[in-house]
C-alpha cells in the first residue's frame, strides 16, 4: 500500500524536469555567454573547451575577456550584457559539474577584479543605463477607457480585452505572458481595512525574472470603485 504512494518515475521524465528548472531565456544567455567565450579563446589560440580549464587560467582569460568583449559591430557591451555574460559562463560550469564558481571563487580574485572595473567604465561612458517603458499617459488612460465603453466593438471582445488589459496593469502581469493558462481559480476576492473590496491573484506563476520559489506572491490589487464609472 506504502509503495503505491510514491511515483516511479524514469530516467527521461526526471531529466525532463530538471531541464524545466531554467527559463528558455536564462538558456538562450548561457548559450549565447558561452559561445562568445569560446569564439574569443579560439581567436586569442588558446583552448576553448571551458570546463577543462584550470581555475587560474580561467582567471587570466576571463579578465582579459571582461575587458575586450565587443558586439558584432566592435562596441562596448552594455553593462547588463556584460552581467548576463558573466551568470551564464558560470551556470554552465556548475550545471557541467564544475567546481569553479568564477562569481564567488577565491581562485577567480583578478577576472572578479576586472570585471568591476569594466563595470565601472561602463557607467562612465553611459552605457549602464536601465531602459524602463514609460507609464501610460492619462490622456491614453482616456482613450482606452472610452473605447472598453465603445458600442462599436463586440460585446466579448471588449470584455476580453478589458481583462487582458486589467491583468497586465493592476497585477504587474508581464504582457502575455502565462495568460493562457490563467483562470478563475487563480484569483481570489478580499476586503482590505477601508472595507474596499479588490481582486488579486492567489495562485503564483513561474515569470521571466521569477522562475524559482522566491514566496514573493504577486501583490497587484483591482480595486472595487463604488459610484465610479472608471477603474483607472
Amino acid at each position: 500500500m506504502a509503495a503505491n504512494r510514491f511515483a516511479a518515475l524514469s530516467a527521461e521524465e526526471k531529466q525532463h524536469i530538471l531541464d524545466g528548472k531554467d527559463a528558455k531565456k536564462t538558456k538562450d544567455v548561457t548559450k549565447y555567454a558561452v559561445n562568445l567565450l569560446r569564439e574569443y579563446l579560439e581567436a586569442k589560440g588558446e583552448p576553448n573547451d571551458i570546463k577543462d580549464i584550470s581555475a587560474s587560467d580561467l582567471d587570466k582569460h576571463l579578465s582579459s575577456f571582461y575587458m575586450e568583449a565587443r558586439s558584432r559591430k566592435g562596441e562596448k557591451y552594455k553593462k547588463s550584457t556584460i552581467v548576463s555574460l558573466r551568470f551564464g559562463i558560470n551556470r554552465y560550469l556548475s550545471d557541467s559539474g564544475s567546481d569553479c564558481d568564477i562569481i564567488k571563487g577565491k581562485d577567480f580574485k583578478k577576472s572578479n577584479d576586472a570585471f568591476k572595473a569594466v563595470v565601472k567604465n561602463l557607467k562612465e561612458v553611459g552605457k549602464a543605463a536601465v531602459e524602463h517603458y514609460e507609464s501610460i499617459p492619462p490622456g491614453d488612460m482616456e482613450k482606452l477607457h472610452n473605447y472598453f465603453n465603445s458600442s462599436t466593438v463586440a460585446h466579448n471582445v471588449l470584455l476580453q480585452q478589458k481583462i487582458y488589459f486589467y491583468i497586465a496593469y493592476y497585477m504587474c502581469h508581464r504582457g502575455r505572458e502565462g495568460l493562457r493558462e490563467l483562470t478563475k481559480d487563480h484569483f481570489g476576492i478580499k476586503t482590505d481595512s477601508t472595507g474596499l473590496k479588490y481582486i488579486y491573484q492567489k495562485v503564483d506563476q513561474l515569470q521571466k525574472n521569477h522562475q524559482n520559489d522566491d514566496e514573493k506572491g504577486n501583490c497587484g490589487r483591482l480595486y472595487e470603485t463604488p459610484g465610479k464609472t472608471k477603474n483607472f
